[in-house]
């Protein structure tokens, strides 16, 4: 916890598939998780569009990606298969119904949802180990 998130003012809301391809590409090269945390505070916490090639580009070089093969690799939707099979594995054998999505032991919880009720799950789960 002790993450800021605020709803973003972007209008309309982004299409993420841009993102997660992204992401598989920041995964192959090592930095998958901070490709993503760049990602989250960018929209979550700045409100930019991670729609746009543009933003994602900017943030996986921050993540320590090299530009150019980032933007080819969106551009030629070369992580496209990848990230429909992982949608639909998500979708289909996971079934994840919203974003985000905790999974706290045998406690599935889809939404936003507020600080205090996460606690009180983790609380139990933690508690009941």
């Amino acid at each position: 916890m002790g993450i800021d998130i605020r709803l973003p003012d972007v209008s309309p809301q982004p299409y993420t598939r841009s993102a997660h391809e992204g992401l598989e590409f920041a995964k192959d090269h090592g930095v998958g998780d901070t490709y993503n945390s760049g990602v989250m505070r960018a929209f979550f916490q700045h409100g930019e569009d991670i729609g746009r090639i543009d933003v994602l580009t900017r943030i996986a070089s921050e993540a320590g990606l090299d530009s150019e093969p980032f933007r080819e690799a969106l551009s030629s939707r070369s992580y496209a298969d990848r990230v429909a099979e992982l949608l639909r594995h998500a979708y289909d054998d996971v079934q994840v119904t919203g974003v985000p999505l905790f999974l706290i032991g045998e406690t599935r919880l889809s939404g936003v949802q507020p600080r205090e009720k996460l606690e009180l799950i983790l609380d139990r789960h933690l508690n009941a180990e």
